[in-house]
């Protein structure tokens, strides 16, 4: 009868021993369970960070391909290409036709005269060029050099009857700007799908028109 209790107890410790090793082989196989799903997910979200850093790179180069290409003649004519002429002509946005004239600037052609803000204008076209002067009405804020607008704008149609400014396709702007405090010409003009543009903040209108008529001859 002992020995069959002591063979009953070593029985039941031996079923508790190995029971124990049983759960503790279990918690060993989740914990791994949970250290492999964690490292998939380090895996994933790194993966995922790779592609979210690689998006904006592909953004960034279909923007670049939208843009235009700037660079400058050997004449120093600043040079914009676009992807169309009608882009190109949208981008001088500042043309118009003047329809209405009042003065009278020589060699066939008049000019509308108008005022308003401190500011006074004499516009005019010559062929598909719009030449616009803009001036203070008080004298002694005009620049030094050419003090009278009206006279300028006069000078400006005795050079280009001899001298032929670059022949725009759709539309070319001359703007000169006299104040003493904040000179500035801009003579700007399409050639199909390039905007070409001379520029200065100088009271120096009628040297930047030469170089125009200039650098037309040599593009």
């Amino acid at each position: 009868m002992k020995r069959m209790h002591a063979a009953a107890a070593f029985c039941a410790f031996s079923i508790l021993i190995t029971g124990c090793t049983s759960n503790s082989s279990g918690a060993d196989d989740r914990g791994g369970n949970r250290e492999n799903s964690s490292t998939h997910q380090e895996n994933t979200q790194e993966v995922g960070s790779s592609q979210e850093t690689k998006e904006p790179s592909q953004q960034e180069t279909a923007s670049s391909s939208n843009d235009t290409s700037a660079s400058s003649t050997s004449s120093g004519v600043e040079k914009q290409s676009f992807d169309s002429p009608e882009k190109a002509a949208a981008s001088i946005n500042d043309y118009r036709t003047v329809k209405q004239t009042n003065i009278d600037l020589g060699h066939g052609i008049t000019a509308l005269q108008d005022a308003g803000a401190g500011h006074k204008f004499i516009s005019w076209n010559e062929g598909n060029w719009l030449i616009k002067i803009d001036y203070p009405i008080q004298s002694k804020s005009a620049v030094k050099n050419h003090p009278d607008n009206r006279k300028l704008a006069e000078t400006i149609v005795a050079y280009l009857e001899n001298h032929y400014l670059p022949a725009p396709d759709n539309q070319g702007v001359i703007k000169i700007r006299g104040f003493k405090d904040s000179p500035s010409s801009v003579v700007k003009w399409q050639d199909g799908r390039v905007v070409y543009e001379l520029k200065s903040e100088k009271n120096n209108p009628m040297e930047l028109i030469k170089r125009a008529v200039k650098a037309g001859k040599n593009l």
